[in-house]
Protein backbone atom coordinates (compact mmCIF):
# COMPACT_ATOMS: atom_id res chain seq x y z
CA UNK A 1 0.00 0.00 0.00
CA UNK A 2 1.46 3.45 -1.12
CA UNK A 3 2.05 6.69 0.75
CA UNK A 4 -1.11 7.70 -1.31
CA UNK A 5 -3.56 4.91 -0.81
CA UNK A 6 -2.97 5.71 3.31
CA UNK A 7 -4.54 8.80 3.38
CA UNK A 8 -7.89 8.01 2.61
CA UNK A 9 -7.62 5.24 5.11
CA UNK A 10 -6.51 7.46 7.96
CA UNK A 11 -9.01 10.07 6.97
CA UNK A 12 -11.52 7.94 7.17
CA UNK A 13 -10.68 5.92 10.93
CA UNK A 14 -10.25 9.94 11.70
CA UNK A 15 -13.81 10.63 10.31
CA UNK A 16 -14.91 7.84 12.33
CA UNK A 17 -14.86 9.89 15.60
CA UNK A 18 -16.48 12.85 13.34
CA UNK A 19 -19.15 10.75 12.62
CA UNK A 20 -20.00 9.75 16.17
CA UNK A 21 -19.81 13.44 17.43
CA UNK A 22 -21.78 14.94 14.34
CA UNK A 23 -24.42 12.44 15.45
CA UNK A 24 -24.99 13.22 18.89
CA UNK A 25 -24.70 16.97 17.80
CA UNK A 26 -27.34 16.63 15.50
CA UNK A 27 -29.25 14.68 17.89
CA UNK A 28 -29.31 17.05 20.35
CA UNK A 29 -30.11 20.12 18.10
CA UNK A 30 -33.51 17.99 16.97
CA UNK A 31 -34.45 17.93 20.60
CA UNK A 32 -33.48 21.41 21.17
CA UNK A 33 -36.26 22.12 18.10
CA UNK A 34 -38.50 19.42 19.67
CA UNK A 35 -39.11 21.20 22.68
CA UNK A 36 -40.13 24.11 20.59
CA UNK A 37 -42.73 22.50 18.61
CA UNK A 38 -46.67 22.39 19.08
CA UNK A 39 -47.99 19.55 21.45
CA UNK A 40 -49.47 17.90 18.71
CA UNK A 41 -46.40 17.48 16.61
CA UNK A 42 -44.76 15.80 19.62
CA UNK A 43 -47.20 13.39 20.72
CA UNK A 44 -47.20 12.28 16.58
CA UNK A 45 -45.65 8.60 16.24
CA UNK A 46 -43.27 9.62 13.02
CA UNK A 47 -41.36 12.45 15.70
CA UNK A 48 -39.30 9.52 17.18
CA UNK A 49 -37.92 9.00 13.85
CA UNK A 50 -36.73 11.89 13.31
CA UNK A 51 -35.21 12.93 16.50
CA UNK A 52 -33.57 9.13 16.14
CA UNK A 53 -32.67 8.45 12.96
CA UNK A 54 -33.35 11.12 10.66
CA UNK A 55 -31.24 13.74 12.47
CA UNK A 56 -28.28 11.63 12.94
CA UNK A 57 -28.12 10.82 9.85
CA UNK A 58 -28.50 14.56 8.13
CA UNK A 59 -25.32 14.87 10.70
CA UNK A 60 -23.72 12.00 9.15
CA UNK A 61 -24.33 13.24 5.56
CA UNK A 62 -22.80 16.23 6.61
CA UNK A 63 -19.79 14.95 8.04
CA UNK A 64 -19.02 12.88 5.02
CA UNK A 65 -19.72 15.75 2.89
CA UNK A 66 -17.12 17.55 4.42
CA UNK A 67 -14.49 14.13 4.46
CA UNK A 68 -15.02 14.07 0.56
CA UNK A 69 -15.12 17.48 -0.14
CA UNK A 70 -11.24 17.46 1.53
CA UNK A 71 -10.27 14.34 -0.17
CA UNK A 72 -11.14 15.65 -3.50
CA UNK A 73 -9.34 19.23 -2.61
CA UNK A 74 -6.10 17.42 -1.74
CA UNK A 75 -6.12 14.52 -4.73
CA UNK A 76 -7.01 11.98 -2.29
CA UNK A 77 -10.23 10.78 -3.68
CA UNK A 78 -10.00 7.63 -5.81
CA UNK A 79 -13.99 7.05 -7.04
CA UNK A 80 -14.21 3.46 -6.97
CA UNK A 81 -15.73 0.76 -5.27
CA UNK A 82 -12.48 -0.70 -3.92
CA UNK A 83 -11.53 3.35 -2.74
CA UNK A 84 -14.60 3.87 -1.23
CA UNK A 85 -14.58 0.21 0.61
CA UNK A 86 -10.64 1.84 1.87
CA UNK A 87 -12.15 5.14 2.98
CA UNK A 88 -14.93 3.42 5.01
CA UNK A 89 -14.40 0.28 5.80
CA UNK A 90 -14.27 1.11 9.90
CA UNK A 91 -17.73 2.83 9.13
CA UNK A 92 -19.50 -0.44 7.96
CA UNK A 93 -17.25 -2.57 10.32
CA UNK A 94 -18.55 -0.11 13.16
CA UNK A 95 -22.68 0.27 11.78
CA UNK A 96 -22.37 -3.62 11.96
CA UNK A 97 -21.10 -3.90 15.23
CA UNK A 98 -23.76 -1.71 16.82
CA UNK A 99 -26.45 -3.64 14.88
CA UNK A 100 -25.38 -7.04 16.28
CA UNK A 101 -25.70 -5.09 19.80
CA UNK A 102 -29.41 -3.79 18.88
CA UNK A 103 -30.32 -7.56 17.86
CA UNK A 104 -28.89 -8.99 20.90
CA UNK A 105 -30.47 -6.75 23.24
CA UNK A 106 -34.01 -6.75 21.50
CA UNK A 107 -36.04 -8.10 24.30
CA UNK A 108 -34.57 -6.24 26.72
CA UNK A 109 -36.89 -3.56 27.88
CA UNK A 110 -33.80 -1.44 29.67
CA UNK A 111 -32.09 -1.35 26.81
CA UNK A 112 -34.14 1.77 25.66
CA UNK A 113 -32.75 3.31 28.16
CA UNK A 114 -29.29 3.71 26.62
CA UNK A 115 -29.83 2.74 22.88
CA UNK A 116 -29.91 5.75 21.64
CA UNK A 117 -25.90 6.44 22.79
CA UNK A 118 -24.89 3.79 20.19
CA UNK A 119 -27.74 3.89 17.53
CA UNK A 120 -27.16 7.38 16.54
CA UNK A 121 -23.55 7.15 15.62
CA UNK A 122 -24.81 3.80 13.65
CA UNK A 123 -27.47 6.21 11.52
CA UNK A 124 -24.68 8.73 11.01
CA UNK A 125 -22.71 6.12 9.88
CA UNK A 126 -25.11 4.52 7.51
CA UNK A 127 -25.73 7.87 6.73
CA UNK A 128 -21.92 9.52 5.31
CA UNK A 129 -21.31 5.67 3.99
CA UNK A 130 -24.21 5.92 1.62
CA UNK A 131 -22.85 9.74 0.88
CA UNK A 132 -19.47 8.76 0.24
CA UNK A 133 -21.04 6.24 -2.22
CA UNK A 134 -23.03 8.74 -4.05
CA UNK A 135 -19.92 10.85 -4.54
CA UNK A 136 -17.92 7.46 -5.73
CA UNK A 137 -20.54 7.01 -8.48
CA UNK A 138 -20.74 10.76 -9.09
CA UNK A 139 -17.24 11.42 -9.29
CA UNK A 140 -16.25 7.96 -11.37
CA UNK A 141 -19.17 9.43 -14.27
CA UNK A 142 -17.67 12.04 -14.21
CA UNK A 143 -14.50 11.16 -15.10
CA UNK A 144 -16.42 8.76 -17.67
CA UNK A 145 -17.86 11.37 -19.50
CA UNK A 146 -14.75 13.33 -19.67
CA UNK A 147 -12.90 10.73 -21.04
CA UNK A 148 -14.87 10.02 -23.74
CA UNK A 149 -15.32 13.44 -24.60
CA UNK A 150 -11.76 13.95 -24.94
CA UNK A 151 -10.56 14.18 -28.84
CA UNK A 152 -8.76 10.48 -29.56
CA UNK A 153 -7.06 12.09 -32.80
CA UNK A 154 -9.67 10.38 -35.28
CA UNK A 155 -11.61 13.04 -35.87
CA UNK A 156 -9.83 16.45 -34.81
Amino acid sequence: MTKRSRVPVLVGLLALVLLVIASHIAAAVAFLLYDRLPDAVQRSDWIGYVLNVAAPLIGGVVCAVAVVALLIRCRQFEPTWKGHFARTFAWYLVAGWVQWIVLQNAGNSDFGLWSQIITWPRAALLGGAATDALATVWRASRRRSNVALQPTGELW
